[in-house]
């Protein structure tokens, strides 16, 4: 406001002075001007001259004033058309990367193929190989395989390990494993602590079951924070049991086992997935006294289903030492079952059957049907044996009927069986 006032006033101003003191002075002492050029002679007066003069000038200020306005309009113009493309692309970055963050990998896509797409922008490589990961994502391999060569051709050795990844993230939606693990491993080698990289590692080796090879990167995932405390606990879990499960001999079982950390070898179900495979490669000898030794410290029903299934050599003094603990879970299936079992091996028919009946009242399973109906096709009672085998499909069927509804399934076969031995 006070600059449009200045602009009246000092104009105002001069035209009051001029008036007051320009006009009489010209009037008091005209003068003149005389120009001559070549053949021609310019006369005027002096005051006209001079305003001639300022005529020129104010015409060369106009003119002058034009052109700048015009060129800085000109560059602001080319200016904005950039800075307006970037935005809008900035935009376009936002929607697609709040639509992959959502779930909806169909937007995102149509989003980040837009940006690929878009000539002259920064960060070419990123945008095409987002492009390429949500189209392996949708299972549009053609689409992706085009993103990503383009993203290749541009060489760009910054985003070299993203370009490996997005493409043995393609393998790997192709079922390609080999080529995914190969591409996977060769970032691996750049980048030793990658997060994107391990995480492949770890779907792509824990698909293929190579429990060595996860093993060995075990260091790099606790380093990275790559897992929950739990989920690593877990992991640790899934690969020393592997380790133990692929063992195919007792040799290479005992050194699996030497080589797995003292904590880990505490853990119940690490532990006893090596007694497991040590009974499954025939080692029942040294696995006995384990289990013997183990049973002492404290009962567990999973370790008596282990005793129970070690092979020794006096299965009458391997039923004695079980029965100990008939006084304290003479209600437990699970150690009637074993004791049925062990007994049925010490060819003890009538303890096997009474175990077996026992456990099936307590607690119906597939195993104590099974177990109770071979022994009476080996005691030659084909009939109540059939008739167990088929009321243990039954409740393989339907584990979820009531344990009362089982127990008067049972009632046939306990009471055919019981006519049959008298």
């Amino acid at each position: 406001m006070h600059k449009f006032l200045l602009w009246l006033l000092v104009p105002f101003v001069v035209i009051c002075f001029l008036a007051v003191v320009g006009i009489p002075l010209m009037q008091k002492d005209a003068g003149y001007v005389l120009i001559a050029i070549g053949g021609y002679v310019i006369e005027m007066r002096f005051w006209m001259a001079v305003i001639v003069l300022l005529l020129i000038w104010f015409c060369l200020w106009a003119v002058k004033t034009v052109m700048k306005g015009t060129w800085r309009a000109t560059i602001k113009t080319f200016n904005w058309w950039p800075a307006k493309a970037q935005a809008l692309l900035w935009q376009r970055q936002e929607r697609a990367m709040a639509a992959l963050w959502e779930g909806n990998i169909q937007e995102a896509h149509r989003n980040f193929t837009r940006i690929a797409k878009t000539k002259g922008q920064n960060n070419n490589v990123l945008s095409l190989i987002n492009a390429a990961n949500t189209a392996s994502d949708l299972a549009l391999f053609d689409d992706a395989e085009h993103y990503l060569t383009q993203a290749e051709a541009l060489e760009d050795k910054t985003h070299a390990a993203s370009l490996w990844v997005s493409r043995a993230r393609l393998y790997q939606k192709q079922n390609k494993i080999d080529e995914a693990l190969a591409l996977a491993n060769k970032a691996l080698s750049h980048h030793k602590l990658h997060p994107g990289v391990l995480a492949m590692l770890l779907g792509l080796y824990r698909k293929q079951h190579d429990w060595l090879a996860l093993q060995s990167l075990l260091p790099r995932f606790k380093k990275i924070h790559l897992l929950a405390d739990d989920d690593f606990l877990a992991l640790e879990r899934d690969i020393y049991q592997g380790l133990l499960t692929q063992a195919e001999n007792a040799k290479t079982l005992t050194e699996q086992w030497q080589a797995i950390p003292k904590s880990s070898k505490n853990d119940k179900p690490i532990e006893y997935c090596y007694l497991r495979q040590l009974l499954h490669l025939g080692c029942d000898d040294a696995v006995e006294p384990i289990l013997r030794k183990m049973l002492k410290k404290h009962y567990d029903d999973e370790l008596m289903t282990l005793f129970a299934r070690t092979r020794t050599q006096d299965a009458g003094a391997q039923l004695q030492y079980a029965q100990r603990w008939l006084e304290h879970k003479a209600d437990s299936p699970i150690l009637l079952l074993a004791l049925g079992r062990i007994a049925m091996r010490a060819e003890l028919w009538g303890k096997a059957k009474d175990y077996f009946e026992q456990s099936l009242q307590l607690q119906p399973s597939p195993e104590a049907y099974a177990e109770l109906a071979h022994l009476l096709a080996q005691l030659g009672e084909y009939q109540a044996s059939n008739a167990l085998f088929q009321q243990g499909l039954l409740f393989s069927a339907s584990k979820a009927q009531p344990v009362a509804d089982s127990l008067d399934t049972n009632k046939p076969a306990v009471s055919a069986l019981a006519k049959t031995s008298s």
